[in-house]
C-alpha cells in the first residue's frame, strides 16, 4: 500500500499513453512493474521507444522545463509530475537498454 492521490491511476495511464503516442515503431512495447520496499512503492514503466528529450525528463523529475517557453507536446507529463508530488513521491527517468525509457515513480508507504 502506498500513499497517493486519487489521480494516481490517471498519471500511470498518461505514462503509457505518452510511450505509445510518441513511439517510432508500429508495435511498441510498454511494461509496468510494481516493487515494494519497507518505506516505499515503486511503479516502473519501461518502453522501447526513442527516449525522452532532456526537457521532458526535467518536467517529470523537477516540474520545470529547461526553456521557460517549452511546453512539450502537451500537459500529460506535467500532470504526472503534479500527481506524484501531491502524493509525496518523486519520479526519475533512466535510459532503457538497448533503447527506450524507464520512468520510476516512488511513492511513500504509510507509517
Amino acid at each position: 500500500t502506498a500513499s497517493a492521490t486519487t489521480w494516481l491511476s490517471r498519471a500511470v495511464d498518461e505514462l503509457f499513453r505518452n510511450a505509445v503516442v510518441h513511439h517510432d515503431r508500429d508495435a511498441p512495447t510498454v511494461e509496468a512493474t510494481v516493487q515494494t520496499t519497507e518505506d516505499a512503492v515503486e511503479i516502473v514503466v519501461t518502453d522501447d521507444g526513442p527516449g525522452l528529450s532532456e526537457m521532458n525528463r526535467e518536467v517529470l523529475e523537477t516540474g520545470e522545463a529547461v526553456d521557460a517557453l517549452y511546453h512539450g507536446s502537451g500537459l500529460g507529463l506535467w500532470l504526472v509530475y503534479w500527481v506524484v508530488q501531491q502524493s509525496g513521491g518523486s519520479a526519475r527517468v533512466e535510459d532503457a537498454d538497448p533503447r527506450g525509457t524507464v520512468v520510476i515513480v516512488t511513492l511513500p508507504r504509510p507509517v
